[in-house]
C-alpha cells in the first residue's frame, strides 16, 4: 500500500510508452498479497516492502528471482496542531494514543525494530511502555497515516514517502534517531507465468520499465532512495 502513489504514476508512464498495454493495479498489505498469491490470485509482476514475504514466494516457485525496486526510512508522524506535544521518541512512553501497521506488515515490523534500537539509548524497557500505549494495529501503513492526520491517533511510525504534499498540511514530521534508523527495502518479481511468457511479454516489459532511469527518477522523485551497484540492482 506504501507504493500507491509511485506506482499509479510508473503505471501512468508506461502506458503512455506503450499504446494498447493497460496496467491494472492492485494494492494491500505485503502479508496480504503474499497470502493472496499463494491462494492463486492472478497477478504478472509482483512488488513489496519486505523481501521476506517475496522470498517465501520464490521458494514456493511462485515467481521469479526478485530484484530490489527502492528503499524507504520510517518517520514518526504526529497531527499538525500536535495536541499532545509530542516532541520526539522520548515521549512516546507517556500516555500517549499510538498507531502502527500490524506485526507482519512490513511498516509494523520495521516500527518494532526501530522501537527495539532505542532501548539502547533510552532504556531496557522503552520499546515495552511504548508499545502499551498502541490503541490500533492496522493492516496497512496507510491507515496508519490516515488516523494520525484525522487526529484519530496522538502519533504514528510510517515510511516518510507516506507523508505526501497533500497530507504535509496535515501531519507534522519527526525523524526517527540515527541510531535507530531502519531501511526498508522494496523488492519485485514476475510471477513464474509471466516470466516464462519471455521478456517482450506486456509483463516482461513492465518489469524492465520498472528498472529503467525513467522509473528510477519517478522514485526518486516520490521521495524513495535508490538502489546502487552494490545492490547488483542498479
Amino acid at each position: 500500500s506504501s507504493l500507491t502513489d509511485v506506482f499509479t504514476e510508473l503505471a501512468r508512464q508506461f502506458e503512455q510508452r506503450h499504446p494498447g498495454l493497460a496496467v491494472e493495479l492492485h494494492f494491500a498489505g505485503s502479508q496480504q498479497l503474499r497470502r493472496q498469491l499463494e491462494q492463486g490470485m492472478s497477478a504478472d509482476v509482483v512488488a513489496l516492502a519486505n523481501e521476506r514475504h517475496l522470498q517465501a514466494l520464490y521458494q514456493q516457485g511462485l515467481v521469479s528471482e526478485p530484484w530490489t525496486l527502492a528503499y524507504n526510512h520510517l518517520v514518526l508522524v504526529v497531527p499538525a496542531r500536535n495536541p499532545a506535544g509530542i516532541a520526539g521518541f522520548p515521549d512516546l512512553v507517556q500516555r500517549h494514543r499510538l498507531v502502527l501497521a500490524a506485526p507482519g506488515v512490513p511498516a509494523g515490523d520495521y516500527a518494532r525494530q526501530v522501537l527495539a534500537r532505542l532501548n539502547r539509548e533510552f532504556g531496557a524497557a522503552y520499546s515495552a511502555r511504548v508499545l502499551a500505549n498502541v490503541v490500533s494495529e492496522e493492516v496497512n501503513v496507510r491507515n496508519v497515516v490516515a488516523k494520525v492526520a484525522l487526529g484519530e491517533a496522538d502519533a504514528g511510525i510510517v515510511y516518510r514517502t507516506d507523508v505526501t504534499p497533500e497530507l504535509s498540511k496535515r501531519l507534522r514530521v519527526l525523524a526517527v534517531p540515527p541510531s535507530a534508523d531502519v531501511r526498508a527495502r522494496y523488492v519485485a518479481a514476475l510471477t513464474a507465468v509471466s516470466a516464462g511468457r519471455g521478456p517482450d511479454s506486456p509483463a516482461g516489459r513492465f518489469a524492465a520499465f520498472l528498472r529503467s532511469p525513467e522509473a528510477r527518477q519517478i522514485f526518486a522523485a516520490y521521495g524513495f532512495e535508490l538502489p546502487g551497484e552494490e545492490d547488483g540492482d542498479s
